[in-house]
């Protein structure tokens, strides 16, 4: 009874619900509008669409082409995927992940809630929500299409509170959740595990051995949930990953995946670092000691050479942004107010003045962090730091293009619905992705592959097309392929300049040549 007559809960639940909505309303006009891009949703749609229709483990054709593995397993650890299968097999539709992630986003602010009203009070847990919802790196993880690993953002929110209460089953519980999101997800228990120690001790009495065994025997739960983390991604990076891919972490051997350089982008360092302590409202630096706990999350980003790791608007900081929250939570509890004492002379006089800083001013500025940075609100171009178009920039471009893309999208369904060899452009993939003879003519990580009989499918007003052309024009084998190229844009524009405005025609006419096309391609097949 306590929450029905709360006017908090009551205000963060419709906060919450305006969220989803617009998120969702957001990566969906993404995806309507080609910009979702094969990978990543495009594998995570095929691999379930595969694992659905019992034709492999979580097979998708770009991790194929990369690498060879017939797996998703052969790339990352993601066991959390196959709790989705079940429900994509009933709704596959790329709407279903792409609602799904700001549904796990969104009940993240209300985890976060429930863990700080327990530490806090209501006030102070609704404004800490507040934070969160409108955070700019929580509306980057919400951009890029779909990954599995925005699922452990309410459940991470749930370790701090089931610690507080002492109710160890469900923390480990928990634990085993968020692990199952990635390979990586072992670092955030080992943060977490770290911040619980370093609340009662200094960090360094970890540098001496000697106290290791005082603190674990005092704290054994915290040691644990590190050990557990560690213990995860050896497992995941040795056993799991391996296994499947019949060689190593692709990501850390010299293979295909590990094609970045040794540059590291220290600009986007810094204004990575700058604005995810800005959007905490610096509430998660205020204690050092327990701050120096994230810094397993800030090596696996920072360092990176791979630039799309320290650009707002990707997943990456899925375990950082809310390990950063869960310290302010803390560092709330302990400071009891912010009062700056400022004093200055003028003529012989001093004069002082005292400034509060209050929570509302702290949320006030959290939200022009986010009107700045946000990559679905920002209102100001502050690239190569943020990428994504803004909502409104989307809306705009859907009311003038709305009936380019219809057409598109007519012109991908009847290929989807053939049993046709395709392979296409990254940003067109999502949009075939639930048949398993879908590949990639050119991956993100230069695979190049275009099989025999196959329609290459290519469409020149999206964003990927010169470049996948390049590729494509460069294949040493394809002078030994047999292929049929379908241009869209071609088409279109032949059709339009033979039936002028009359739509009805146009259609038919662009439904003649698809057919065309499609009937080469079956007869190929025989």
């Amino acid at each position: 009874m306590r929450d029905i007559n709360n006017k908090y809960v009551t205000y963060l639940n419709v906060i919450v619900m305006i969220y989803v909505v617009v998120a969702s309303l957001y990566s969906v006009l993404r995806h309507y509008m080609y910009l979702s891009s094969g990978y990543d949703l495009g594998i995570f749609m095929q691999s379930l669409w595969t694992t659905a229709e019992r034709m492999g483990l979580l097979f998708n054709t770009g991790e194929w082409q990369d690498i060879g593995t017939y797996s998703h397993f052969g790339v990352h650890n993601s066991p959390v995927l196959l709790i989705l299968v079940p429900i994509y097999k009933v709704l596959p539709y790329a709407e279903t992940l792409l609602i799904i992630q700001p549904i796990a986003l969104g009940f993240g602010a209300v985890m976060l809630f429930k863990f700080a009203r327990f530490v806090l009070d209501d006030r102070k847990a609704f404004y800490i929500a507040v934070m969160y919802i409108v955070n700019p790196f929580i509306h980057g993880i919400n951009r890029f299409d779909f990954h599995p690993v925005s699922l452990a953002v309410p459940f991470i929110f749930l370790i701090p509170y089931y610690y507080e209460k002492k109710e160890h089953a469900k923390l480990f519980l928990v634990s085993l959740v968020i692990l199952s999101v990635k390979e990586d997800a072992g670092l955030i228990l080992i943060s977490l595990g770290l911040m619980f120690i370093l609340r009662r001790h200094k960090f360094t009495d970890l540098l001496r051995i000697k106290n290791w065994k005082h603190i674990v025997k005092n704290d054994p739960y915290s040691a644990l949930l590190a050990l557990m983390g560690f213990l995860w991604i050896l497992f995941s990076l040795l056993v799991i990953i391996p296994h499947y891919n019949g060689g190593e972490y692709p990501y850390l051997s010299d293979g295909k995946l590990k094609r970045y350089g040794s540059r590291i982008y220290i600009s986007n360092v810094i204004v990575y670092f700058t604005v995810a302590i800005l959007s905490t409202g610096f509430l998660s630096i205020l204690n050092v000691n327990t701050f120096l706990a994230s810094l397993p999350l800030w090596f696996e980003l920072l360092p990176s050479t791979k630039p799309e790791m320290l650009i707002l608007g990707y997943q990456y900081p899925y375990m950082l942004i809310p390990m950063l929250f869960i310290l302010s939570v803390y560092n709330l509890k302990d400071v009891k107010s912010f009062r700056l004492n400022i004093g200055f002379s003028t003529n012989n006089r001093e004069k002082r003045y005292n400034f509060e800083i209050t929570l509302k001013k702290i949320v006030a500025m959290t939200i022009v962090v986010t009107l700045i940075f946000s990559p679905m609100f920002h209102v100001v171009d502050v690239s190569p730091y943020v990428r994504g178009k803004s909502f409104y920039e989307l809306g705009a471009l859907y009311r003038e293009w709305g009936p380019y893309f219809n057409v598109l999208d007519n012109i991908v369904m009847q290929l989807s619905e053939t049993d046709c060899i395709v392979t296409t452009q990254n940003m067109v993939f999502p949009h075939l992705a639930n048949r398993v003879h879908t590949y990639y003519i050119v991956t993100p990580f230069e695979s190049v592959y275009v099989p025999n009989g196959s329609v290459v499918l290519v469409v020149r007003s999206l964003p990927d097309y010169n470049i996948t052309m390049e590729y494509f024009h460069n294949y040493t084998a394809l002078h030994n392929v047999s292929y049929t190229l379908l241009d869209a844009n071609a088409i279109m524009l032949s059709c339009y300049n033979k039936t002028g405005d009359n739509y009805t025609k146009f259609i038919n006419c662009i439904d003649n040549k698809v057919e065309t096309v499609i009937h080469q391609c079956s007869g190929d097949m025989r």
